[in-house]
């Protein structure tokens, strides 16, 4: 799996299938809540997913997932 958030607020999710001959590959638009807490993925047709940021800096965003207090996901910086 592949997570990525681009610099034109679009966020994109790869995946190399190992048992099927097509790969998964979605995108959507994100924002940063305005007061830099929330990542927000827009949604179509249903409510938006928000999560909370743990830690946030130029090189590192770390984010709680599955609206849980111990479930989190690291990304790090790529240029």
């Amino acid at each position: 799996w592949t997570f990525s958030f681009s610099k034109n607020n679009v966020f994109r999710v790869t995946h190399v299938k190992t048992d099927k001959p097509e790969d998964f590959e979605a995108e959507q638009p994100y924002e940063l809540a305005p007061d830099k807490k929330t990542v927000i993925l827009k949604n179509t047709g249903r409510p938006d997913d928000k999560f909370s940021i743990i830690e946030l800096s130029d090189s590192l965003l770390k984010i709680n997932v599955f609206y849980s207090d111990s479930a989190y996901m690291v990304f790090g910086r790529k240029d």
